[in-house]
């Protein structure tokens, strides 16, 4: 069960202080063990340094005793209602901080995030969290395209294009929906995924610059991200001469 999963503990020094980081009990992600080896290495929580491992439950129970003793109750009783809920949901997050937690990020800054659920937590015991997902500022083209969307509006726009593509009897337009539809369909872990998911971005945005030199009525490849511009009503004619 996952509640009896052991995690063993290794002894490091920090700033001149010996203490102990939790070790992963298999690959795969694990928020659980970063919030944790956070928390250790700040000496906001504490384990024994003879400790040799310690459980699931272990180590809830020691960020949980921490999330309420950071989070100290506001006098205002609206106030206070609101920050029991957030607690509340904070603690509904524990089971899946053994699994991994979904996030949508945005490419503009390291901790550029689209608002969820899962992101309280981390609030709850005062990390920041980072992410290394960012688009070159010298690449224009791509930066340009990307914009501020976040990673699930982009897997949005490459399957609206592969949609466009597959329409299109452009060579070009085959190639592209070829392509796209070898690509992985969601995010993955591991650094081979993740360069299988930049090579699709970056086949997306390609196509997109190719679609529009191919295609003869200057198709947008992104119809619904650019704003349609208002049309002006026809010039009135000229007034007719007087009558003589």
């Amino acid at each position: 069960a996952e509640a009896d999963a052991l995690y063993r503990l290794k002894r490091i020094v920090h700033c001149g202080i010996e203490l102990p980081i939790l070790m992963q009990n298999e690959n795969g992600p694990c928020p659980l063990l970063a919030l944790c080896n956070v928390l250790l290495l700040r000496g906001a929580v504490r384990i024994h340094i003879d400790v040799a491992q310690v459980t699931f439950t272990d180590l809830i129970t020691l960020i949980g005793d921490f999330m309420l003793e950071y989070n100290v109750l506001s006098d205002d009783a609206r106030v206070m209602v609101n920050q029991r809920q957030n607690l509340t949901d904070g603690m509904a997050l524990f089971p899946k901080l053994q699994r991994g937690l979904d996030v949508n990020v945005r490419f503009t800054a390291v901790d550029a995030f689209e608002f969820s659920e899962d992101l309280l937590i981390f609030d709850l015991l005062n990390v920041r969290l980072l992410h290394g997902w960012l688009v070159d500022p010298q690449d224009q083209v791509t930066s340009t395209a990307v914009g501020s969307l976040s990673y699930n509006q982009l897997v949005e726009k490459v399957i609206e294009l592969n949609s466009l593509a597959a329409a299109s009897p452009s060579p070009v337009g085959r190639r592209g929906s070829e392509a796209i539809a070898a690509a992985p369909p969601s995010a993955s872990l591991g650094a081979a995924a993740d360069e299988d998911e930049a090579a699709m971005l970056q086949e997306a945005l390609k196509l997109s610059c190719e679609l529009r030199r191919s295609d003869p009525r200057g198709a947008d490849p992104f119809p619904s991200s650019r704003p349609v511009p208002p049309t002006s009503p026809p010039p009135s004619p000229p007034p007719s001469p007087p009558p003589r």
